[in-house]
């Protein structure tokens, strides 16, 4: 299978979608990859390539067979650099010299194709694209197929009854009053009566499927998207705010609507329309044609403003977000506000954007409106027209007078499933700005992907190569955070990193957790690169304590066991490593079991919290562990304390700890000082005393300041 995962590799490259379905695979056996190429539509050629041509290659992507059944996918990114995919190591970079050591890894002559996409490559039915439309949507509704059937029937006796009622009512005219037959009046209104009963039964039990299959819907369309944010990179929430998330969550509910409610009911007022115009044409055409060409400009008319009603309803996303959020803001930093006295510029900030939103939505409302009162003018017109035209076809005897009622009958009942349709199509259009909102969420790339392959299994007892990292933001290409840094974390050690606010110590440390993917270089443990390490299976092996970490609304023991199983006496083992034990005996009423947090728990202070965070990080018994201000909210002698516990942990787990306290690092085994993105200094605290650097000058004022304030 590993020669099937290159392919899917490569489709991924161009952007399609490609799975092991799509390969007819006998069993127990590995397909060469050439052999599957005009299968999905690509075109090779074969490469004679040797240590003379090496640098001939140009941009593309090449596969070699290393053997009878393996192959890998190489990539020409420049002239002394390659990108390797190994269907069992992942992706990686390597140089001429690592290339060339691929070619020397067989006796024989490597085998090497150049591999492109054919002309039908991007209409080829075995390939599914990766963007899709609202229309995709509609695998949400097949999921419930066990309920068409019924559904299905209750729209045919609906449809039957509407049909029936018209023809009923003609005959009461036409057979009973005319006639004076009272008796075939009387069963003629017991059949109706009959066929009403029958239509709310009916209705009822549709209704309630509708709300089943709606609820349904709703839940896996929010849980998806859920899922979906879960597997994002942490750089989206850093550059997203919580407003704008919650508002796209909003967004299904337009979705939900058009799937379970509005998609469902115009199915019925479609067939109800069909039938009960049917009967228009053959009571008198004249009527039928006006009924529909009335409809069509009513049609025609809401149509004319849906493009600028996306328009408005952008508008108003954004600026219902900015709102929502300063909102959030101001709850809380509720604090800080009424400290320094800035009610009036908050309140005069949040009334700004309620200021915009206001006038969207008299933009909307009036929108709304004029679509609505100009359709609906278009329907009186037109029913005026269909009375006029019946009474002028009664009189000069062209229809009876029961034809003339069982024609207002028809237009009546026609009025609502005709709403019904131009709703939809309102609600159609309304649904497809909220899909592409939605979508530009659903279209980012996973934080792991699933056509990558990625190592789950760590090597252990291994330290951390950091090689060439820079680092850059996006927004900000020409700043570089990190540059050249060339670092050995040995294992089993604690290293310390330090510098001056805004050195990049903590974009360092957010690198190595993969919350950030450096710019440039590769970080290496036990030989490989950590971006093709599954970031699961990394977070696993590692334990964080961060300056912004967050306490949950739950118990303390959920808060420290997270989605571990709950070890009591383990996790009361490692609140007595970080001093946390006694406090929660004797100041929290139920223990271990007491619910914290901001909402609706017990609050801790911040020395608490940073004490709870280093219970979570710990336990498990990672194998990494790393600290970032982690003990800035503690007291010298806490601090202390735990420092020293740390000391008693396993041998081989590998501390990294960033502090601006240096009393903090001293005893580290190796301390890092890093300044304006590079590492300037390296070695233990005795030996960067005796090259009096930045970290003596650093350590000097330090002491002067705790000597002036001591």
């Amino acid at each position: 299978m590993n020669n099937i995962k290159c392919l899917i590799y490569l489709a991924k490259k161009y952007n399609k979608k490609l799975h092991y379905t799509d390969f007819d695979i006998p069993n127990n056996s590995n397909p060469k990859l050439i052999d599957y190429c005009k299968h999905i539509n690509f075109e090779y050629k074969k490469i004679e390539l040797n240590n003379s041509n090496l640098t001939n290659l140009y941009n593309g992507f090449f596969f070699a067979e290393i053997n009878e059944i393996e192959s890998i996918i190489i990539e020409n990114i420049s002239k002394d650099k390659f990108s390797i995919f190994h269907p069992t190591i992942g992706q990686y970079n390597t140089d001429s010299k690592g290339f060339e050591d691929i070619l020397h890894s067989n006796k024989e002559s490597i085998k090497l194709y150049l591999i492109e996409p054919s002309t039908n490559f991007y209409t080829s039915d075995i390939l599914v694209k990766d963007d899709k439309s609202i229309l995709s949507l509609i695998s949400y509704l097949t999921r419930f197929k066990k309920y068409f059937f019924q559904i299905s029937l209750g729209l045919i006796a609906s449809s039957v009854i509407l049909l029936i009622i018209p023809f009923l009512t003609k005959a009461i005219i036409d057979k009973g009053i005319l006639n004076e037959d009272m008796n075939f009046v009387y069963v003629a209104v017991g059949a109706q009566f009959v066929l009403y009963i029958a239509s709310l039964t009916i209705d009822f039990f549709r209704r309630w499927f509708f709300l089943h299959i709606g609820s349904r819907i709703d839940i896996q369309l929010v849980n998806e998207f859920l899922q979906k944010v879960f597997r994002l990179p942490m750089s989206f929430f850093e550059n997203s705010n919580v407003s704008t998330l919650l508002k796209r969550i909003d967004d299904h509910s337009k979705l939900h609507n058009l799937l379970a409610v509005t998609s469902l009911k115009t199915i019925l007022a479609l067939l109800t329309i069909t039938l009960l115009t049917s009967v228009l044409f053959v009571i008198n055409t004249s009527i039928f044609l006006i009924f529909l060409i009335g409809s069509s400009l009513s049609m025609l008319w809401v149509y004319a403003f849906l493009k600028k009603r996306g328009k408005i309803d952008n508008k108003r996303f954004d600026i219902t977000s900015k709102e929502q959020n300063k909102t959030i803001e101001i709850f809380e930093k509720i604090q800080d506000i009424k400290i320094y006295n800035t009610e009036s510029k908050n309140s005069a900030e949040w009334l700004k954007y309620r200021t915009k939103l206001f006038k969207i939505e008299n933009q909307w409302l009036t929108l709304d409106q004029v679509q609505e009162l100009g359709a609906e003018a278009i329907d009186k017109v037109k029913g005026l027209l269909i009375i006029l035209l019946s009474a002028k076809a009664v009189i000069i005897g062209k229809m009876t007078l029961g034809e003339l009622f069982a024609v207002n009958m028809v237009v009546s009942q026609l009025e609502k499933p005709m709403k019904q349709v131009i709703t939809f199509v309102v609600d159609y259009f309304d649904a497809s700005v909220a899909f592409k909102r939605i979508s530009k969420i659903k279209n980012l790339e996973d934080e792991c992907p699933d056509n990558h392959f990625f190592v789950n299994e760590i090597p252990p007892n291994e330290g951390i190569i950091l090689e060439n990292i820079e680092f850059h933001y996006p927004e900000n290409s020409k700043v570089k955070v990190l540059e050249n840094i060339n670092l050995f974390i040995p294992r089993g050690k604690t290293t310390a990193i330090i510098g001056t606010s805004g050195s990049g110590k903590s974009t360092l440390l957010k690198i190595l957790m993969k919350y950030y993917k450096s710019t440039n270089g590769e970080i290496k443990i036990g030989g490989i690169d950590i971006n093709t390490i599954h970031s699961s299976a990394w977070r696993n092996k590692i334990g964080v304590v961060l300056q912004e970490g967050k306490i949950f609304n739950d118990s303390i023991l959920e808060n420290i066991a997270m989605d571990k199983v709950i070890d009591y006496e383990e996790i009361i083992k490692i609140s007595k490593l970080v001093c946390l034990h006694e406090f929660i005996l004797e100041n929290l009423p139920h223990g271990y079991h007491t619910v914290i947090g901001e909402q609706y728990g017990i609050h801790l202070s911040k020395g608490q919290e940073q004490r709870l965070l280093f219970a979570r990080a710990l336990y498990g018994n990672p194998d990494f562990l790393f600290l970032d201000e982690a003990t800035s909210a503690l007291d010298n002698q806490t601090e202390k304390r735990i420092i020293e516990n740390l000391k008693l942990l396993d041998e081989e787990k590998t501390l990294i700890v960033i502090a601006h306290r240096l009393s903090t690092v001293r005893d580290a085994d190796n301390i890092v000082v890093i300044d304006k993105g590079r590492i300037i200094e390296f070695g233990n605290h005795y030996e960067l005393i005796e090259k009096e650097g930045m970290y003596y000058d650093l350590l000097k004022d330090q002491l002067v300041l705790n000597s002036e304030y001591a």
